[in-house]
């Protein structure tokens, strides 16, 4: 059990000094692991959790360019997607789960190494965005990776980084805090689960520090690129079920 707490721990510092770096969802690196240790259903529940204290440091840190009506009425949509993908994904069978996972990690890999840049900052129309609002729902409700689309979302909804920055962790804070507490009502999430959470929150914030530290020494585009080429290779590994 240490070695599991310790591993996780070190993944979670992993995953909170790249995004400190790249702006990369944090939760997209844990989930490359955590699966091996508690199944994807679980795993994603675990990475969420965690994330909160990450969102909240973030949103606090950006809280003057917040305009919460922004976060609140996506939310609103995002939560209710989200609350039913939970429900069916714990209901679901883990060997099938952890395929679609690896077929959603490919694509996501896709995505992020060819397409990214260039759908960014478009402002969606309303059918779009509720599309993409709803497909990043499920998508977390599945796996806990819900925020490439979002942030393509928010990129066309906001006028500058920090106004971009602080709303995409603003609404993860609602969002996360809502399925973090359904996890735990539904018994997805258990009290054994608690000290995981704990560990692996430390860990990000962890690695959020270092990486403001280092943020300016380190080539972020070649980062980038690595954990996206890393994502696909696990996207494989899920997909045959190894």
């Amino acid at each position: 059990m240490l070695i599991r707490l310790l591993l996780m721990a070190l993944v979670a510092g992993i995953s909170g000094l790249v995004q400190g770096v790249t702006g990369f969802g944090c939760c997209i690196i844990m989930m490359l692991v955590y699966p091996y240790f508690y199944g994807v259903t679980v795993s994603a529940g675990i990475a969420i959790a965690a994330a909160v204290a990450l969102n909240a440091a973030m949103a606090w840190h950006y809280r003057k360019e917040l305009t919460v009506k922004k976060a609140v009425l996506p939310a609103i949509l995002y939560i209710a997607v989200c609350t039913a993908a939970i429900h069916f994904g714990s209901k679901m069978d883990a060997a099938l789960i952890k395929r679609i996972l690896g077929g959603f990690l490919i694509v996501l890999s896709i995505y992020y190494l060819f397409f990214h840049k260039a759908a960014a900052g478009k402002p969606m129309s309303p059918p779009a965005a509720a599309g993409a609002i709803g497909i990043s729902a499920v998508c977390d409700g599945l796996f806990g990776i819900g925020g490439p689309l979002m942030a393509v979302y928010y990129l066309g909804q906001t006028k500058t980084a920090h106004e971009f920055l602080g709303m995409i962790q603003f609404f993860f804070l609602i969002t996360c805090v809502w399925n973090t507490g359904f996890r735990f009502a539904t018994g997805v999430l258990t009290g054994a689960h608690l000290l995981p959470c704990v560990v692996c929150a430390a860990g990000i914030l962890a690695g959020a520090f270092i990486a403001n530290r280092i943020v300016d020494k380190v080539n972020a585009d070649m980062l980038r690129k690595l954990t996206y080429v890393m994502i696909g290779i696990s996207g494989v590994i899920n997909l045959l079920g190894l």
